[in-house]
C-alpha cells in the first residue's frame, strides 16, 4: 500500500504531490492507531501494530526503495520527498544520520535553458502554498540538522531553498537591498529560518564553494549567503573565487564592523579592503547603472563612518585602506554617472560631492579625536614627534586622490590646513627644529606632509624675527648643516629685512646699518653666505647690499667722514658692530665681505669716536643752555643771540664727524687738537659761563640768584633812565649778570657749609622749599659742584636745621598758648622747657646764624609737635575762660561736687528747654576739661601738665565740639552762680553726702532700741 502512495509521484504535478501528501498522512494516522468498530471505535491492540511499526516501515521504504534516481528517476525530487517525509513523520533527533547526502538536494549542473525548464517542472509540483510551506520547513530543518552533523555540503541546499521561497529566479539578479538591523540581516543574506550556531571551518566551506561556484550564476542570492557564513579573513579569497557583487560585499562588511574589532580582525579587514581596492581598480566588479555606483558610494561612506568609530591609533592603516577604497569607488561611480531626468541638472554630481564632503568631515574628526595630544614633544634637549602613527596617518590621508581633481584639491587643502594649524600651535623654534631635524627623512618616507612641515617652518620665521631671537635660533641650530636649509635662511633674511609702509624693502644706508646692528643673526647669515649657503636670489641680493653698505660705512668710520646719525647707531650697538667688523676682517679673502685692515682694535677706536661725539653734543648743549638763559634775560635786558641761533640751527645729525673737529686717525699719531670741537667757536669767557650754566642748570638756588641779578640789572637801568641801547653782548652778560650771580651763589654755599648763614637769609632763600626737603637735598648736592672735592657730609645737618627752623613758628604758637593756660592753672609750676623755646622768638633770632638751631631747641620743639591746630584751639578757649575756670575750681571742689551740682541745676531747669541745654553744655564742658581743672596743682610743672593734656586730647577726640561748649558755658556763668546760690551749701553738701553714701556706704537695718552686736 505504501508503494501505491509513492507511485503518485511518478507523474510529477501539483495535484499528485498534494494527493501524495494527503494519502500518506491518512496512511500514517490510520496505521499508527488502528481501530475496530464494535458499536464504537476501539483500539485494535491485538493487532500489535502502532506508531513505531509505521515509522520503521517508512524509514525502511525511504532508505531501500526510494533510492535516489531509482524510484522517480529524478534524484532531486526523490531527495525533496525524502526530506519532507522524514521531517514530518520521523522527527529525527539530534545526532541521527541524514538519509541522503546533501549533494542530492543540490541543483544539477545544466545549461541555462535546460536548467530553467528543469526548475519550472520541479516548482510546478509545489504550487499549493500549504505544500510549499511544508517543503520549506523540511529543508530548513534539514540544513539545521546538517550543521549539527558538521556536514559542509549543506550550503549546496541553499539555492533550492532560495528558489522555492521565491527570493530569486534562476540566473536573474536580486535587488540591492540595504540590510536592516537584527534578524533582517539574515533575510538580506537569504538565511532566515536557519540557526547558524555550528558553522564549519571557513577553509572547508571555501572548498565546497569553489567546487560549486556555478550555483552562484543560477542563484544570485547565494553569493550573499555564502559570504555571510565566512569570516573577514576568508572573504578576500572568496571574492577572488566566487563572482560577487560589490555592493553585497560592502553591505556584508558594514554588517561585520558592528562588532568591536580585535587586532587580528583589524589586519583581516585591512587586507580585505586592499583586495576590494585592487578589484575595483582592475574593474572586476560590474556597475549595472549610475544609481548603482551612487549607492555603492553611499554605503562606502557609511563604512568610513563605522571605521572611524572602530579604528584606534595603532590600526590607522585600516581606516586608510577604507578611505582609499572610498576614493576608488568614487572614481567607479564617476565613470558611470546616473542618467539625468529633465530639469535635474547636475544634482547627482552634487550629491556625490556632498557624500565625499561628509567622509572628509568624518576623517577630520577622527584625526582630531584619535590624536588629541600635541604634535611635538621634548625628548632630552631635542624635539621630536609625539606619535609616528599620527604622521603616517596624515601622510596616508593627504596622499589620496578622491572624486576627481576638484574634490581631491579640496580634500588635500583641507587636511593640509588642519595639519598646519596643529603644527602651528607649537613654539616657532620647535617648528623650525623639527624641520631641520626631520625634513630630509620625511621627504623620503612621508612626502605628503613634508611640504606642510617646510611651510610652517618658513612661516615661523616671521614670529622669530618679531621677537628678535634669530641669534639664539642660529646658536641652537649650530649642530645642523644649514647649507641644506637655504630656503629657511633665505626666509629669515627676507622676513627680517626692514620695509616701508608699502611693504617695499628699505635700502638706504641708515636703514641697512641699523638693521645689521639690531639683527642678531647678521653674523651667522654672512658666514653662511661665504660658504655657498645656497640662498635664494632675493635673499642673496639683500645680503650683498648689506655687505656693501657695511664695508662703506666701516671705511668712513675710520676716515671720520661718517654722518653723526649713523655713528650714533654704531655707538649704540658697539658690540654688534665689533662682532661684524671682526667677522668681515677675518673674511678678507672674500672680496664681498672685506674691510680695511688699518684698524686692528676697533673696540678701542670706537671709544675715541664715542668721546668725540660726546664732545660735540656737550658743546651743543652748552650753547643751548646759554641760548635759553639769554632768551629769559630778554625780559630784563636785550641780548645779542643771533650768532648762537645760527650755530645751533645746523643739522647735527646729517653733518659728518670731521666737520666738527679734527678727528683721530687709526693709523697715525693724533695731534693735541684731535677731538677738540672747533665748530661752535665760543669766546673763553662765554664758554666758562656756558659750562657753569650747564653745571647748575637744574639748581633752583642758582636760577634764583641769576633771576635776582637780572632783575637788579633791569632795575638799575630803570633808575638811571637810560633808553634802549644796543643789545648786550655775551661778554656783557658774563660781567654784569653771571659773575655777580656766581659770587652770590658761592656766598650761599660758604654760609651753608659753615653754618653761619643768617636765619633771615634762610627765610628769604629757602622759603619755597617748605615741605620739599628731598628737593633741597638734591639742590645742595648740585651746589657742591662749586668745589667737587670738598666734604659733603654737612648737607644732611643743614637740611635738618632748615626743616626745624621752618616748623619752629608752630611750636612757638603752641608754647604761647600753654603758657597762657599755665598762668591760670599752674602759676607756680616749672615750665623752663617752654621758656627756652620762647626765648628764641622775636626779631633778635633772625640775626642769629643757622647753627642757632641746635639740639636743645629741637628737643623743646619736638615736645610740642603733637599740638595740632584743633588742640591749640582747645587750649586757647581754656585760656580765654579764666574767670569761669577760677569760679568752677572755687565753687566745686571735686568731680563729686560737680555731679551733684549738675543734678541740682537739672532740678532748677525743670522742663525749660533752654535751661536744660545750659546744664548739658556745662556738664560736657567741665567734665571734658576736668583733668586740667582737678588734676593739676598750682605748682605742677610741664610734665604733669603734659600728662593732663593727654586725657584732654582723648576727651576732644570723643567730642570735637568741646571748645565751643566751654565758650558757651563760660557765657552762662551768671546763671550758674544763681543756681548755686538758690540751693545753698547745706543742700549741696547733703546731696553730696547722700551721693557718697549711695556710692560706697553701708546701711544697717535694726529694731528700735536694739543694740548691734
Amino acid at each position: 500500500m505504501l508503494e501505491a502512495v509513492f507511485d503518485l509521484l511518478r507523474c510529477w504535478s501539483a495535484v499528485n504531490v498534494k494527493n501524495f501528501l494527503t494519502q500518506l498522512h491518512q496512511f500514517f494516522v490510520v496505521y499508527c492507531n488502528p481501530l475496530v468498530f464494535e458499536d464504537k471505535p476501539k483500539v485494535w491492540a491485538s493487532l500489535g501494530y502502532g506508531r513505531a511499526q509505521v515509522e520503521s516501515l517508512l524509514k525502511e521504504f525511504l532508505l531501500e526503495d526510494l533510492v535516489p534516481g531509482a524510484f522517480l528517476k529524478e534524484p532531486l525530487r526523490e531527495g525533496l520527498v525524502t526530506v519532507l517525509v522524514w521531517n514530518k513523520y520521523l522527527k529525527p533527533e539530534h545526532g541521527e544520520w541524514l538519509p541522503y547526502p546533501c549533494g542530492v538536494l543540490c541543483l544539477p549542473q545544466k545549461p541555462r535553458e535546460q536548467l530553467c525548464s528543469y526548475w519550472r517542472e520541479l516548482a510546478a509540483g509545489f504550487q499549493d502554498q500549504e505544500c510549499l510551506q511544508e517543503v520549506l520547513k523540511a529543508l530548513e530543518s534539514f540544513c539545521v540538522l546538517a550543521l549539527r552533523q558538521k556536514l559542509t555540503e549543506w550550503i549546496l541546499v541553499l539555492p533550492l531553498l532560495h528558489l522555492l521561497r521565491g527570493h530569486c529566479r534562476p540566473f536573474e539578479p536580486v535587488p540591492p537591498l540595504l540590510p536592516a538591523a537584527g534578524s533582517q540581516i539574515k533575510n538580506w543574506a537569504g538565511l532566515q529560518g536557519i540557526s547558524l550556531t555550528d558553522l564549519q571551518c571557513p577553509s572547508t566551506l571555501m572548498e565546497v564553494m569553489a567546487a560549486h561556484k556555478n550555483l552562484v550564476e543560477v542563484d544570485r542570492l547565494l553569493a550573499r549567503s555564502w559570504m555571510y557564513l565566512l569570516g573577514v579573513e576568508a572573504v578576500g579569497e572568496y571574492c577572488s573565487i566566487v563572482p560577487v557583487d560589490l555592493l553585497d560585499v560592502l553591505h556584508w562588511l558594514l554588517i561585520r564592523l558592528q562588532a568591536k574589532l580585535s587586532s587580528s580582525k583589524h589586519e583581516a579587514v585591512q587586507q580585505l579592503l586592499v583586495c576590494l581596492l585592487t578589484a575595483v581598480k582592475e574593474q572586476k566588479f560590474r556597475c549595472y547603472d549610475g544609481s548603482y555606483g551612487k549607492t555603492c558610494l553611499r554605503v562606502t561612506v557609511k563604512l568610513v563612518e563605522r571605521m572611524c568609530q572602530a579604528v584606534t591609533e595603532p590600526h590607522f592603516h585600516t581606516l586608510t585602506a577604507c578611505v582609499s577604497l572610498l576614493a576608488a569607488i568614487a572614481e567607479f561611480a564617476r565613470c558611470f554617472p546616473p542618467k539625468l531626468s529633465e530639469g535635474t541638472g547636475a544634482q547627482p554630481k552634487s550629491e556625490n560631492m556632498e557624500m565625499l564632503g561628509e567622509a572628509l568631515r568624518m576623517v577630520r574628526d577622527w584625526l582630531r579625536n584619535t590624536f588629541p595630544k600635541v604634535l611635538l614633544c621634548p625628548v632630552g634637549l631635542h624635539t621630536t614627534f609625539t606619535s609616528m602613527y599620527e604622521l603616517e596617518a596624515w601622510n596616508s590621508m593627504l596622499s589620496l586622490c578622491i572624486g576627481g581633481e576638484e574634490f581631491t584639491e579640496c580634500w588635500r587643502t583641507t587636511l593640509q590646513n588642519d595639519f598646519e594649524d596643529k603644527l602651528k600651535q607649537e613654539r616657532s623654534q620647535s617648528q623650525i627644529e623639527i624641520y631641520c631635524n626631520q625634513m630630509e627623512e620625511l621627504s623620503r618616507k612621508l612626502p605628503a606632509i613634508a611640504p606642510c612641515l617646510e611651510k610652517c617652518a618658513l612661516e615661523s620665521v616671521t614670529s622669530i624675527c618679531k621677537e628678535k631671537t634669530e641669534r639664539s635660533l642660529f646658536e641652537w641650530l649650530n649642530g645642523y648643516d644649514l647649507r641644506k636649509f637655504g630656503k629657511l635662511v633665505s626666509a629669515l633674511v627676507l622676513k627680517a629685512w626692514p620695509r616701508d609702509d608699502q611693504g617695499r624693502y628699505l635700502d638706504g644706508e641708515e636703514a641697512v646699518v641699523e638693521h645689521l646692528l639690531t639683527w642678531s643673526a647678521a653674523k651667522n647669515v654672512f658666514q653662511l653666505q661665504g660658504t655657498d649657503g645656497k640662498l635664494t636670489d632675493s635673499a642673496s641680493e639683500r645680503m650683498a647690499q648689506a655687505a656693501s653698505v657695511f664695508t662703506a660705512v666701516a671705511n668712513r668710520l675710520l676716515d671720520g667722514n661718517i654722518q653723526i646719525k649713523i655713528l650714533q647707531k654704531i655707538l649704540k650697538r658697539k658690540e654688534a658692530f665689533v662682532e661684524l667688523w671682526n667677522m668681515f676682517l677675518a673674511a678678507r679673502h672674500n672680496d664681498s665681505l672685506s674691510v680695511s685692515g688699518r684698524c686692528r682694535n676697533v673696540k678701542r677706536f670706537l671709544e675715541h669716536r664715542e668721546e668725540e661725539v660726546k664732545s660735540i653734543y656737550h658743546e651743543r648743549q652748552l650753547l643751548q643752555n646759554l641760548l635759553d638763559v639769554c632768551h629769559k634775560l630778554q625780559e630784563h635786558v636785550t641780548v645779542e643771540v643771533e650768532d648762537l641761533e645760527n650755530k645751533l640751527g645746523a643739522d647735527l645729525e646729517t653733518n659728518t664727524l670731521d666737520q666738527f673737529m679734527e678727528v683721530h686717525q687709526p693709523d697715525a699719531i693724533s695731534s693735541e687738537d684731535a677731538g677738540v670741537v672747533t665748530y661752535f667757536r665760543l669766546p673763553p669767557g662765554a664758554r666758562a659761563m656756558a659750562e657753569a650754566l650747564h653745571t647748575f642748570s637744574d639748581s633752583f638756588l642758582f636760577n634764583m640768584c641769576w633771576e635776582s641779578q637780572a632783575t637788579t640789572l633791569s632795575r638799575t637801568d630803570d633808575i638811571t633812565g637810560a633808553g634802549p641801547g644796543p643789545p648786550a653782548s655775551l661778554d656783557t652778560v658774563h660781567d654784569l649778570v653771571f659773575q655777580p650771580c656766581y659770587r652770590r651763589y658761592g656766598e650761599i654755599y660758604a654760609g651753608l657749609r659753615s653754618g653761619r648763614l643768617a636765619l633771615q637769609e634762610v627765610d628769604a632763600i629757602f622759603e619755597d622749599y617748605k615741605g620739599k626737603y628731598d628737593e633741597l637735598t638734591k639742590d645742595l648736592e648740585i651746589m657742591c659742584l662749586i668745589a667737587p672735592t670738598e666734604d659733603r657730609r654737612w648737607i644732611h645737618r643743614r637740611v635738618q636745621q632748615i626743616e626745624q627752623y621752618h616748623e619752629l613758628h608752630l611750636a612757638l604758637e603752641a608754647a604761647k598758648v600753654i603758657m597762657e593756660v599755665k598762668q591760670i592753672l599752674c602759676p607756680q609750676g616749672d615750665f623752663g622747657v617752654l621758656e627756652t623755646l620762647l626765648g628764641a622768638t622775636g626779631v633778635d633770632i633772625k640775626r642769629e646764624c643757622l647753627d642757632r638751631i641746635d639740639n636743645d631747641l629741637m628737643k623743646a620743639k619736638k615736645d610740642l609737635e603733637d599740638l595740632t591746630e584743633p588742640r591749640r584751639r582747645c587750649l586757647h578757649e581754656l585760656s580765654l575762660a579764666g574767670t569761669f575756670i577760677t569760679w568752677v575750681k572755687e565753687a566745686l571742689k571735686d568731680i563729686n561736687e560737680l555731679k551733684v551740682f549738675v543734678d541740682l541745676a537739672s532740678i532748677s531747669a525743670g522742663e525749660n528747654d533752654l535751661d536744660v541745654d545750659r546744664v548739658a553744655c556745662f556738664h560736657d564742658a567741665v567734665l571734658g576739661y576736668a583733668p586740667m581743672l582737678y588734676e593739676l596743682k598750682p605748682d605742677a610743672g610741664f610734665w604733669p601738665f603734659r600728662a593732663a593734656l593727654e586725657k584732654l586730647w582723648k576727651a576732644l577726640k570723643n567730642d570735637s565740639n568741646l571748645p565751643e561748649k566751654l565758650r558757651d558755658t563760660a557765657l552762662q556763668l551768671k546763671w550758674l552762680k544763681t543756681v548755686k546760690d538758690s540751693h545753698g551749701s547745706v543742700e549741696l553738701s547733703s546731696l553730696s553726702l547722700a551721693s557718697t553714701i549711695n556710692h560706697q556706704g553701708i546701711y544697717v537695718i535694726l529694731a528700735q532700741n536694739h543694740k548691734k552686736n
